[in-house]
């Protein structure tokens, strides 16, 4: 589809399941995992118009073939292969062909897995669970790009997880998931030695959709808007509520803090652009979330 969410065209029809695509650094192909026809998931390779679809792995066997991703250059594809709980990364050529373990095979319940490149793909990030033990906890690796020089940057806590981490332009920092034990997921920075850690987000206990059905519900009337909303909340009345309204790609555009006698608070969207935004109340006590659409 277009970026702004037009033009949805279906590239591949499966009985069971097609995901995880991935582009060539050129743009001509996409690479992805299928379970169709197979009893556990291969690779596939396709044109961006979803023609000419070739099957490039086929184990026999309870293994799984998931993940891929074109190294930059373009001339390797890495991709998790996983068999009884364990998990690695592999590279192999576009063809399918010379197969190489980045990271070796595991014993029951290890896994090495959301691998990322730095820009000129001579860099790898990814997780381990080799340290904390079976569903215990996860640590971040920083490895040449043929699997030598691994090196442990993160030392999590039990139950702690560190991974989908990326590297910055500048390749001093890494932009990182992490799940403290007991917290909530949330984005942090990273030096890549480790240190620094840094907090950049504060998740939600729940999603947005879910938070629609929490007992005391926000409600946006009309939405989409033009040039005005009314929010509906029992967390108004009486309290020093925070509105925020962020774009989808997480930047602030809004922030005021109101105190109403009553649930109702009329918002002036003038100066919102045509598009889909968040729209977020905060009074200390509970916070809730909406999706706000303006469409003048």
């Amino acid at each position: 589809m277009n970026s702004d969410g037009s033009g949805l065209t279906r590239l591949t029809d499966n009985s069971v399941y097609d995901g995880y695509p991935n582009f060539s650094p050129d743009g001509n192909s996409i690479v992805f995992s299928a379970w169709d026809e197979n009893e556990y998931p291969e690779i596939f390779t396709m044109n961006v118009d979803g023609t000419t679809r070739t099957q490039i792995t086929k184990e026999e066997g309870a293994y799984w073939q998931n993940a891929p991703k074109y190294n930059p250059a373009g001339d390797k594809i890495y991709f998790h292969a996983s068999y009884n709980a364990n998990e690695r990364i592999v590279m192999m050529d576009p063809d399918g062909n010379n197969w190489v373990n980045i990271t070796e095979p595991n014993e029951f319940g290890y896994q090495e897995l959301h691998l990322f490149f730095n820009a000129d793909g001579s860099k790898i990030v990814y997780e381990t669970t080799e340290n904390k033990g079976y569903n215990n906890g996860g640590d971040l690796v920083i490895a040449n790009a043929d699997g030598s020089n691994p090196t442990v940057i993160t030392s999590s806590a039990d139950q702690e997880w560190a991974f989908q981490a990326c590297f910055h332009p500048s390749e001093d920092k890494l932009f990182i998931s992490l799940v403290p034990d007991g917290g909530n997921q949330g984005i942090y920075s990273i030096d890549i030695d480790g240190s620094n850690l840094l907090q950049l987000s504060d998740c939600n206990l729940t999603g947005v959709e879910e938070q629609l059905t929490l007992d005391s519900e926000l409600k946006l009337f009309p939405n989409p808007a033009n040039n005005q909303v009314e929010i509906n909340w029992e967390g108004l009345k009486g309290h020093n509520c925070t509105i925020r309204i962020y774009t989808t790609n997480g930047q602030e555009v809004y922030n005021r803090v109101i105190k109403t006698d009553c649930d109702t608070y009329n918002l002036n969207t003038l100066d919102l652009a045509k598009g889909m935004y968040f729209l977020e109340l905060d009074n200390s006590q509970q916070r809730q979330t909406q999706k706000l659409i303006i469409n003048r």
